[in-house]
This record gives C-alpha cells, structure tokens and sequence, in this order.
C-alpha cells in the first residue's frame, strides 16, 4: 500500500504492521516503536522528530491524546478512545528523551517546552493518594508497567529540562525516586520474588508464574527502569527466561523486550 509521503503516523506504523487503506493507529505503540527505531537507528532521525511535533499537534489541550483512524492518503480522524493516559505520556517523555541524547536536538525541546510541561501537569493528575499513578481520570487501577513508564518520564524530563528550567528538572527526579519507592512498596511481592501486575485501591493483581501476559511480560519492567537490587534482578531475569518466550510476543512487545537492557542501562545512569 502507497503512502503519502507527509503520511508521518504511517511511516512509522509500517515498522509495526501491514499498511491497510485505513489504520487504527494507537500513539503508544507509535511511541514504544519509535523509541525502539532510534535506539536501533533503523529509520531516519527526521522521521522520528516529525513524529513528536506530529503528538504535540494531535493532543489534547491538557496533554492526553487519543488513538487515531489514519488513512494512506494522509486523511485522519481523532477516535473517543485510548488504552491509557500515563503510559501514552510516560513514553512519549522517553521518546523526546532519547531522540534528543541521540541526535543532540537541545532545540526540539525549546520548541515543545510548553507541551512537556502540560504533559507534566498531566502526569501529576492522575497520582493517587498512594503515590502510584492511575491509569486513566475514570479508572484508578495502577499498572506496573505503566507506573515504570510514567517513572522513566519523570527520569526522561529531568534530563531534558536541566539546561533550560533547573526547578521543574530537579522536581521531576524528585518525584521519579519518591514514585520508585511507591512501586517496589505496593508492587513487589517478597513472597514470589517478583512484581504483582496491577493494584487498585485494596486489592492486589498477583502475578502468575507462567502467565505470559501480563503477569511474566510485567517482569522485563523493572529490569528495563533499573529499579532492582541484584539479587531480585537475577530472580525477574530467570523469571523472564523461565516462563516467556520471545516468538509469542506481539510486535510492540517484542521490541520493548529487544531494549530492555539497553534501557536499564541508559536509566540506571540517571
């Protein structure tokens, strides 16, 4: 299927999946690809970079975005419909962080500076009285995936931010160490030696030995954000090997299981 060439959704959607006539395109499988292509520099920066000023245009006015109908010929439609908040905006603020280390573009973050702040705001709106972040305004679930997300964009804006607004820089990894403390307190199951899934208000989603998604796929997390001892970091990575199998994975996973320690690394230095 012919794109058009200002098509930018798509020509980032081809990496994930077959380009229909019409494409139900979801901004964070969009993010987590692009993440995965400008680590493995398998597209051109120009692609990437046109993507972020593409979410900034697209979002809501307060920061959250919806999916999207995309059509080859460059035709779109805003659907009333997302999977989540925080884990759209968690790895869009890993997106521009990554895109800027690795093409030193301290000028893309001028130019959207006023949108990673609202996405800030956004972020700060859905933290729970726990210090967990809830997945949506209606829904106050707290995944482990997207609590991990959201923590690496909190590590993701302090780092762009330093240079050019030292305060909200040194409140964002304030606020990344007081959410890493939340996660291993209500997430970390020391009886399993792994993390439970999700948490809502009193009750607790325990993960599975064995159940791929999401219970054993939640486990690549807090390897991938560096937030574990060694010893429970040997214990997630036999879990991992032990009980999922890279060839089940859909495609987005499969590429956050291809970063995951070259992530770790990059956020075990922040």
């Amino acid at each position: 299927m012919k794109i058009n060439e200002e098509n930018i959704p798509l020509e980032l959607w081809k990496y994930y999946t077959h380009i229909e006539e019409i494409n139900h395109i979801n901004p964070y499988i969009l993010n987590v690809t692009a993440i995965f292509l400008t680590i493995e520099e398998k597209t051109q920066p120009d692609i990437v970079k046109k993507y972020i000023h593409w979410y900034t245009e697209n979002a809501e006015e307060n920061g959250m975005i919806y999916d999207f109908l995309v059509w080859a010929d460059g035709r779109q439609e805003k659907l009333d419909l997302y999977d989540s908040i925080d884990g759209y905006m968690g790895t869009f603020l890993i997106l521009v962080f990554i895109y800027c280390i690795r093409h030193r573009d301290s000028g893309l973050v001028k130019k959207i500076q006023d949108f990673l702040l609202t996405g800030l705001n956004l972020l700060l709106s859905l933290r729970n009285k726990n210090g967990l972040y809830r997945v949506s305004f209606e829904n106050p679930t707290s995944y482990l995936m997207d609590n991990l997300e959201v923590y690496g964009g909190f590590l993701s804006l302090s780092q762009i931010l330093k240079s050019i607004n030292t305060d909200v820089s040194v409140y964002c990894k304030n606020e990344a160490e007081n959410l890493k403390n939340s996660i291993i307190q209500h997430f970390y199951n020391p009886k399993t030696g792994i993390f439970n899934w999700a948490v809502k208000e009193n009750q607790i989603f325990v993960s599975e030995l064995g159940k791929e998604y999401p219970d054993m796929f939640a486990q690549l997390f807090p390897i991938m954000y560096g937030i574990t001892e060694s010893n429970v970091r040997e214990n997630l990575i036999w879990t991992v090997n032990s009980f999922l199998a890279p060839t089940q994975l859909s495609k987005e996973q499969y590429f956050i299981y291809r970063m995951t320690f070259r992530l770790e690394k990059l956020f075990r230095q922040l």
